[in-house]
């Protein structure tokens, strides 16, 4: 599934992850090497779902702590055997279909995001 559609499709996941990552960012802002007009200009930070997307497909390994957070544990794991990627949630049973690891993490999140859906 695309990105795009994968938060329109779960739109509670979609405004909790927002939140998680304009949290992380205000945290990062916390620091006394920042003038404070910077500060006070970014505090009305925003993040728009194309801001997500390109997360989920450039780095899909970054959204693992928010999913912890919610109780959706994701690992990773690697076969030596076939040279095979795969991920798992919450200790289910590991796939490994994939050439890549970013391919695994990427993979797992069409299955975490209507997992974490149903919960809330």
């Amino acid at each position: 599934m695309k990105a795009q559609e994968l938060l329109e499709k779960h739109p509670k996941v979609t405004k909790l992850i927002k939140a998680w990552w304009i949290e992380r960012m205000k945290a990062a802002l916390d620091t006394e090497d920042l003038p404070e007009d910077f500060k006070l200009e970014m505090k009305d930070l925003s993040v728009e779902n194309s801001q997500i997307s390109a997360v989920i497909d450039g780095n899909p390994h970054s959204l693992y702590e928010f999913f912890d957070k919610k109780g959706v544990h994701i690992r990773y794991d690697f076969t030596d055997d076939y040279h095979f990627h795969g991920c798992s949630i919450n200790e289910d049973r590991t796939y490994y279909k994939f050439k890549s690891r970013k391919g695994a993490e990427r993979d797992i999140l069409d299955d975490a995001f209507p997992l974490l859906e149903k919960t809330l």
